[in-house]
């Protein structure tokens, strides 16, 4: 499904738990590289991890608390609050969601998938119905909480979900992507990687098959998103701004001072810089 493997490690620290979200696990990782680094161990049993065996009648792994939703698990993000952690999985076509206590212990709320399955047959009902959500790759919480977006390869757009910060639960409010029960915009193909500026007034997404970065303007009401344009390595039939170095664009991030977005573009094996505008978010 994807140029690369999208299966990849996802390191997050947090005050006494290390998730990692790995080929369908998410789990407190328990490396000893990880323990003498940070100072901290794995939490014991299901406390110390949830995993979705990819049989829905098989055990559950390794004593492991039983999750859904997570199969190829390839990302997650912490909400600023502490109290909600989000992962986006490939093999379910899913965001899972987590209450974190303040033992750094994880519960999971719910989860939306692209078929309401946890991405294994005959569980239908088990995920909430979603849309944009196949191949999720990517996820990002925005600084005030309210939202969560997840960037999704094979669908080719973003998901966009309120967050309920007492439960810590998402809900699916709207997407991004090229079909009409969406809002649409432009070089979506590949959707790799988003991010949400420290402002919370923009979003911003690496498509790695349109080989382009995308701005959005976020209604910090709503959380909805409206497409200010992209930015492609070749311009995209003048329907995106040229850049260069752009192609297999995978992984966008936002300085914390907001005055700059960094891509990873792997078929162009390059970094690139883009200066932002904070008036508008648009991205030069």
């Amino acid at each position: 499904m994807f140029p690369i493997d999208l299966r990849r490690n996802v390191l997050l620290s947090c005050p006494l738990v290390v998730v990692v979200a790995v080929a369908g696990l998410v789990v407190a990782t328990p490396s000893a590289w990880a323990e003498r680094l940070l100072g901290l161990a794995q939490l014991a049993g299901g406390s110390g991890c949830i995993a979705q065996p990819e049989d829905d009648d098989a055990e559950a792994i390794g004593g492991c608390g039983r999750g859904k939703g997570l199969i190829d698990a390839n990302d997650a993000a912490v909400a600023a609050d502490g109290a909600g952690v989000y992962v986006a999985a490939a093999g379910s076509n899913a965001v899972a969601s987590f209450a974190r206590e303040a033992t750094g212990r994880l519960r999971q709320v719910n989860c939306v998938s692209a078929n309401a399955t946890t991405g294994v047959d005959g569980t239908k009902g088990a995920c909430a119905d979603g849309n944009a959500l196949a191949g999720a790759a990517a996820v990002a919480v925005s600084p005030d909480g309210r939202n969560v977006y997840a960037a999704s390869y094979a669908s080719g757009g973003i998901a966009i979900f309120v967050r309920n910060a007492e439960t810590a639960g998402l809900r699916q409010i709207g997407c991004v992507r090229a079909v009409p029960t969406c809002t649409s915009a432009r070089a979506l193909a590949g959707a790799a990687s988003v991010a949400v500026s420290p402002d919370g007034r923009n979003v911003y997404l690496a498509s790695a098959e349109a080989d382009a970065v995308v701005s959005f303007s976020r209604d910090a009401a709503t959380g909805l998103l409206s497409p200010l344009g992209c930015i492609s390595d070749d311009g995209t039939d003048r329907r995106c701004l040229t850049g260069n170095a752009l192609k297999g664009a995978y992984s966008i991030v936002v300085a914390p001072d907001g005055k700059n977005v960094y891509v990873a573009a792997y078929n162009s094996n390059a970094v690139l810089t883009f200066d932002r505008d904070a008036a508008n978010g648009r991205l030069t």
